[in-house]
């Protein structure tokens, strides 16, 4: 009778056992075949980037390089860019960011509180949350904030920030610290980095930029004037509706053959060449590229074509030029820099940064990308 259960338990638990390898085995094949599958998926997805980034705003300006096959491109479509991108007016507006927005916003803003009293001048985010960041990208004392104000004046829609600037949230720009598609373009001096679940899903934070390059001589004097101020905590250079803002100047001891201003030039030259390669040549996701000079010299043009490139048709060429002319003084940008600054450079300091803009020009040209950017500055005669 023993033996009887002993053998009839063992041809139950022989059965368990082979249904439980073959269950094994059909998960196994499963599992083999999604592997498959994705991998597929994964490789159609590289093909289909190398289209995408041919498509969008200004396309038939552009023949962009992909970058080495890393990390996966942004996959979004310049679709996510809507062809109509209508600001916020409810006294709500906060009320419809993200949550993770949200708390961005509130971070900046709580962090500036410290400093005293946050202003905010009136501008509006985007409805959509949907939409993907534009960058808008440039070697530090190229402009950028200078050109952040002039979109916001354009547009009445808040630019955001990478970074949290305590001062300039609590003077000038709302969006400071919030990098989503809520805001107009995105502030970043870097490449296209990640951020939050992005960092997991391996996905460019931007779909999209804006280059503003500026001559690097000027740009190199007008970083380091900031960088000196900021610890001497000297004077400012230009306001804000009028709020100072974040850039001085400093003495002309700090230039030269101050160590200090050469070490400087070396290091913060190549960051300069970097950018552009990175962002201007190896871009994987489409590209404008705008001239600080060109800005200067025409601001409404060149305003005028970043809010095409990023999809804002809402003014004309004439429209804006009356919200330039009635608000330009508002938000004013004197000189960062003086009219003879060959003085400040050594003969060697120019040597080396006029072999970083030819080879950046020589890079642009390779590039393709149907933009004939020239970086001219007089101190290549000397």
């Amino acid at each position: 009778m023993v033996l009887k259960r002993g053998m009839a338990l063992l041809r139950r638990t022989r059965r368990k056992g082979i249904v439980l390898l073959a269950i094994i085995c059909i998960s196994s094949s499963t599992l083999l075949r999604i592997f498959i599958q994705g991998e597929r998926m994964y490789n159609q997805y590289y093909q289909e980037s190398s289209q995408v980034i041919r498509s969008g705003p200004a396309a038939q300006d552009l023949d962009l390089q992909l970058l080495p096959k890393t990390l996966p491109t942004n996959n979004s479509r310049t679709e996510s860019l809507y062809s109509s991108l209508y600001p916020c007016n409810s006294k709500h507006c906060l009320d419809r960011l993200s949550t993770e927005d949200f708390a961005l916003y509130n971070k900046c803003t709580n962090s500036a509180a410290k400093r005293g009293p946050v202003l905010s001048f009136g501008c509006h985010f985007i409805n959509g949350s949907r939409r993907s960041p534009v960058a808008l990208v440039s070697f530090p004392g190229s402009g950028n904030t200078w050109v952040r104000g002039l979109l916001e004046l354009a547009t009445s829609i808040c630019t955001g920030s990478i970074y949290c600037d305590r001062e300039l949230r609590a003077k000038d720009f709302t969006g400071e610290g919030l990098y989503s598609g809520s805001a107009l373009v995105v502030k970043t001096h870097r490449y296209n980095i990640y951020f939050g679940s992005r960092v997991r899903r391996q996905k460019p934070l931007f779909s999209s930029a804006v280059f503003l390059v500026r001559d690097p001589f000027d740009a190199l004097v007008s970083e380091r004037n900031r960088e000196v101020s900021k610890m001497k905590n000297v004077s400012v250079f230009y306001q804000v509706n009028g709020s100072s803002s974040h850039i001085g100047v400093v003495e002309e001891d700090s230039f030269g053959e101050n160590k200090e201003w050469d070490r400087f030039v070396n290091i913060k030259i190549n960051w300069w060449s970097k950018l552009i390669q990175y962002w201007v040549v190896n871009s994987s996701v489409p590209v404008l590229v705008v001239k600080f000079e060109d800005l200067k010299q025409d601001p409404v043009q060149e305003v005028k074509r970043i809010l095409d490139f990023i999809n804002y048709h809402q003014l004309t060429v004439e429209e804006l030029s009356l919200k330039m002319k009635d608000g330009f003084n508002a938000f004013h940008r004197n000189k960062t820099v003086p009219d003879d600054i060959n003085r400040l450079y050594t003969k060697q300091q120019i040597h080396i940064v006029n072999e970083h803009i030819k080879k950046a020009e020589a890079a642009i040209k390779r590039s393709k990308t149907g933009q004939n950017i020239s970086i001219v500055s007089y101190l290549q005669k000397l």
